[in-house]
């Protein structure tokens, strides 16, 4: 029913990588298994750990890449070839349907103890096709965590428009072009235009959305920073 996915180059294995591996294997439930879209052999071996090889999965993301070399970018909010391995991730994975739940998650993201299966329960709802960290103060979410329901229609409306960002580069026509500005560009329009509906794990909370919420219960994000540190301050709420 549930399946988790994420993403990380092989210079950031020591930093963070080999760390969201291992804490998933320890602390999510059996029945949940994790795909990882690497560049390189697998470095974890588990039965609930299955390693697809980033380029041969998304060869999309290599023409991105190449067809917009001559853009000048930076590394955040103009850092299209940045977040587009991300994003290639997301189109690869979805596409597949492989569970009615798919969860991403960020590769910089711990699980700090065991998750019961059914507190999944809790970051989903009936009738809504995304569960995503919205905020109310900065327009973007925070895409550390999404998940989507492919059982209803509106999933699929939505992976044809982030799609069409990417393969027909519409996303240069924005203000921002990381992965985070794009999903929120998406689901707002959607929400206004077809009635989709998003379960908003942020409630009220706009500052590291990730931990003071309901996911800082088992998980802490570590952007930025917080990396070097080994958890957030913000998470003090769950600790």
């Amino acid at each position: 029913m549930y399946n988790v996915f994420t993403t990380f180059g092989p210079q950031h294995q020591k930093l963070y990588g080999k760390n969201f591996v291992e804490t998933f294997i320890r602390n999510w439930p059996e029945e949940v298994h994790l795909y990882v879209y690497y560049e390189k052999d697998a470095f974890v071996q588990n039965e609930r750990v299955h390693w697809l090889d980033y380029h041969t999965e998304c060869p999309g993301q290599a023409d991105f890449e190449y067809r917009n070399k001559h853009i000048q970018q930076d590394d955040f909010y103009k850092g299209a070839t940045r977040f587009s391995y991300k994003a290639f991730a997301w189109i690869a994975h979805l596409e597949k349907r492989l569970d009615t739940y798919n969860i991403w998650l960020d590769a910089d993201v711990i699980t700090t103890k065991p998750i019961p299966y059914n507190w999944l329960k809790k970051v989903h709802k009936d009738g809504h096709a995304i569960s995503a960290l919205m905020r109310q103060k900065t327009y973007h979410a925070e895409t550390g965590f999404v998940l989507f329901d492919n059982s209803i229609e509106h999933f699929n409306i939505f992976l044809e428009h982030y799609k069409d960002f990417y393969e027909r580069d519409l996303l240069f026509k924005l203000p921002q072009w990381h992965d985070a500005y794009i999903f929120t560009v998406i689901a707002h329009d959607m929400e206004k235009e077809d009635n989709l509906k998003i379960l908003n794990l942020s409630g009220d909370l706009n500052w590291h959305p990730f931990v003071t919420g309901i996911l800082g219960e088992y998980m802490d994000h570590l952007k930025g920073q917080r990396k070097k540190f080994g958890f957030s301050k913000e998470r003090k709420r769950w600790t």
